[in-house]
């Protein structure tokens, strides 16, 4: 159980570091590599992650609550949950499944910037065009000359039987 509560570990190399239950409340973690650590039921409200590396994380027991998530490698994050009042601006959030996501304080969430793709899941109701998150490129595999390249389809809301946004995200 550590104890890293406004710790300074900007650019530190976490990759498969064992951070369950870890206090990182406050922490700089800028630029960090946190690829294959585990962060279990670990705590991360108020810390900077801005540009931090995240990929194929499973935060589902993780508070990010006021956390700034700027330009950080979120792509295929999973079981993401309290996002209250936190900063995904400009991150990279393709192949994210973020259907568990709750924002408890309304809309305070920040979209603005982020790229998604057709593979990223929102939550139900999740306004993403108002959100200001964008749809990005889709890389395209090189085409043979003579040949059409493959129609690319545009990303898929998840169904809401609520015609009303639950998601609380900020537009």
């Amino acid at each position: 159980l550590a104890n890293l509560k406004d710790g300074r570990l900007k650019g530190a190399n976490l990759k498969g570091a064992d951070l369950t239950s870890a206090s990182l409340d406050g922490a700089d973690l800028s630029g960090a590599n946190l690829t294959d650590a585990t962060l279990a039921r670990a705590s991360l409200q108020e810390a900077n992650l801005s540009g931090a590396n995240l990929s194929g994380q499973d935060l589902s027991e993780t508070s990010l609550q006021r956390a700034s998530l700027r330009g950080a490698n979120l792509q295929k994050l999973r079981g993401l949950k309290d996002v209250t009042r936190a900063d995904f601006r400009g991150a990279d959030l393709r192949g994210a499944n973020l259907l568990g996501a709750v924002d408890y304080a309304g809309a305070t969430a920040k979209f603005q910037g982020a790229k998604y793709d057709r593979d990223t899941r929102w939550p139900k109701g999740f306004d993403v065009e108002g959100s200001g998150a964008v749809l990005a490129a889709e890389e395209k595999p090189a085409v043979p000359p003579g040949e059409a390249p493959a129609a690319v389809k545009p990303p898929v809301p998840e169904p809401s039987a609520d015609p009303k946004p639950t998601a609380g995200f900020q537009r």
